[in-house]
């Protein structure tokens, strides 16, 4: 490794033409270590369920937004719900709140793994990545996302509904100059927050928590794209201290009301519920594909049935309970092992074609649509003992996009293979 000037000295040489030789001597090797995760808690009344606050100390190039601003956003709403507990002016939760600082998609693999008891108390799960870029500077945008499609979940619509509702304080306050909740912290901008409420990415902790191995509800608050990331340049002065207040508050507001919601609170929640459905129904109709209405129509059933989580209703949810009859062919995941089968530094599934000589499935390969997920990614959530090949590839189209049903069967077909699924 070499320090970013001595590396400008040399580019500076190339560029006036001269040759530059470079003679480096590697000496690596491989031995047994730990990695130590940080937590703390704020006990709920019930210790058995959490909410959990996730973020990631550390990754091949950390920087100021990427990930500090979210590693500091988890530990303020930490420190501030502690001191509002302990001043009495919010009453102990009746669920618990956790926090996790791990390093990014490995640690997280590795600790619901090695600690299943953590993804056995998890109702949901809030995941800060970047939270705080300046957009003038960085050209990006906060985005609050939700659950992959495989798992819809209430737990979105609790934070798209306090989004929408920030963005709305912050756009009157922008516009007027006055506002009850204008979000602002003094050494920040004064802009309005527009932030995008909805959908659903990968690249970072929360596809692993939102994963088929686990299904834990997601909210996944992160700007995007910030042009500074993975650089030098990713510095504190590029953060906006009042952008990062309000993803805090969002974050923080969310976790509160899911470690506290109650039977009582259903009606009106139902409610917000119903209107980010028809949120989704819009969208649909906009497609005029066909299978993206149905999804949109299925996504509200299983919304709906997702409060049993929280033990808010009775009935299962309808993707849980298995039709009489199915047609095709249904796979159903092995037990070991989980998790995804890609991390930063290392593919199982590739480890595993390569060793067994497979040809690489087409769908790894195929693009989704952006701010989507992986056509892998959901193929494999959709796995679960139900569904047949058929049902996956439909699903498919009406959530992610179109795509040749053998590319879908082949995948799967693999995966048995090399021993990740079995036929039901």
């Amino acid at each position: 490794m070499v320090s970013p000037a001595r590396a400008h000295a040399w580019q500076e040489r190339l560029r006036k033409g001269e040759t530059v030789r470079l003679r480096a001597q590697v000496k690596a090797g491989r031995s047994p270590g730990q990695y130590l995760i940080p937590t703390a808690v704020i006990p709920g009344r019930d210790r058995t369920r959490e909410i959990v606050y996730s973020c990631h100390l550390d990754h091949p190039s950390p920087g100021a937004n990427d990930n500090a601003s979210g590693c500091a956003g988890i530990l303020e709403v930490a420190r501030s719900l502690n001191r509002l507990v302990k001043e009495g002016r919010l009453p102990q939760p009746e669920r618990t709140l956790r926090f996790i600082w791990p390093c990014e998609v490995e640690c997280t693999i590795s600790l619901l793994n090695a600690r299943p008891e953590f993804a056995q108390r998890t109702l949901a799960t809030i995941h800060l990545d970047m939270i705080g870029g300046r957009t003038d500077t960085t050209k990006s945008i906060l985005r609050v996302e939700g659950s992959p499609p495989s798992s819809p979940s209430f737990v979105d619509d609790v934070a798209f509904a306090l989004t929408r509702w920030v963005n709305a304080q912050t756009f009157a306050f922008a516009d007027s100059g006055s506002g009850d909740w204008p979000f602002l912290d003094p050494e920040g901008g004064k802009e309005a927050l527009q932030a995008k409420v909805g959908g659903f990415s990968e690249g970072s902790d929360h596809e692993i928590w939102a994963e088929g191995s686990w299904r834990t509800p997601i909210i996944y608050v992160s700007d995007w794209p910030d042009r500074y990331i993975h650089t030098n340049r990713d510095v504190p002065e590029n953060l906006d201290s009042t952008k990062m207040k309000r993803a805090i508050f969002i974050a923080a507001a969310s976790g509160w009301y899911l470690a506290n919601v109650g039977e009582a609170d259903v009606p009106l929640l139902e409610q917000v519920m119903a209107a980010e459905s028809l949120e989704r129904r819009a969208a649909a109709s906009r497609s005029s594909n066909p299978m993206t209405i149905r999804s949109a129509a299925r996504t509200e059933v299983e919304e709906m049935g997702s409060l049993a989580r929280f033990g808010l209703a009775q009935s299962e949810p309808a993707s849980s309970k298995a039709p009489d009859h199915i047609e095709g062919i249904v796979y159903r995941r092995k037990p070991d092992p989980k998790g995804p089968m890609t991390g930063f530094g290392y593919s199982w599934l590739d480890d595993r074609l390569q060793k067994a000589k497979f040809p690489r499935p087409k769908l790894l390969d195929r693009e989704a649509p952006r701010d989507g997920p992986s056509f892998a990614y959901e193929t494999l959530n959709l796995v679960d003992g139900n569904r047949s090949v058929e049902d996956i590839g439909d699903q498919l189209e009406g959530t992610v996009g179109p795509v040749p049903i053998d590319e879908v069967a082949d995948f799967l077909a693999t995966l048995q293979r090399i021993g990740l699924l079995e036929v039901r």
